[in-house]
């Protein structure tokens, strides 16, 4: 799924980078354009969203552009259930894909883990931290 706010930087966000960004009140939104100019589009993975909805601690997704009806649903048993892969492993197969695309885009963690694995596949990304309070990083 791709929020559409301009035609410029990938902004890929993670499930920890969501939670931690709640928690410290950061407008995404408003860091996104000061790090980053008013060309970015927002993508927000399929995955990451329905980890976010499997957790205790909810993450209101409307702070990532989403509304209800976007929100990803499960098919109810109409549909054979499609592979399942890690949150993770889609943000790194979308790096992937964007960088296929001759794009580098900018990637939302504060997972060390997911860092190292996209690293490893040689693949070029720009972190994104949250650092301070309520305020945006590039790494």
């Amino acid at each position: 799924m791709v929020v559409s706010i301009g035609n410029s930087l990938p902004v890929i966000i993670d499930t920890n980078f969501a939670i931690f960004a709640t928690e410290m009140r950061v407008d995404l939104r408003n860091e996104f354009r000061r790090l980053f100019g008013a060309s970015y589009e927002l993508v927000v993975i399929p995955e990451v969203v329905m980890e976010l909805r499997r957790l205790k601690r909810r993450v209101p997704l409307k702070i990532l552009g989403i509304t209800e009806e976007e929100q990803p649903k499960g098919n109810g048993g109409t549909e054979k259930p499609a592979m399942i892969i890690s949150a993770d492993d889609a943000i790194i197969d979308e790096v992937a894909r964007q960088n296929g695309l001759g794009r580098t885009p900018a990637v939302c963690t504060m997972d060390a883990m997911l860092k190292k694995r996209i690293k490893a596949r040689g693949l070029r990304f720009i972190q994104v931290v949250v650092r301070g309070k309520a305020q945006l990083s590039v790494v």
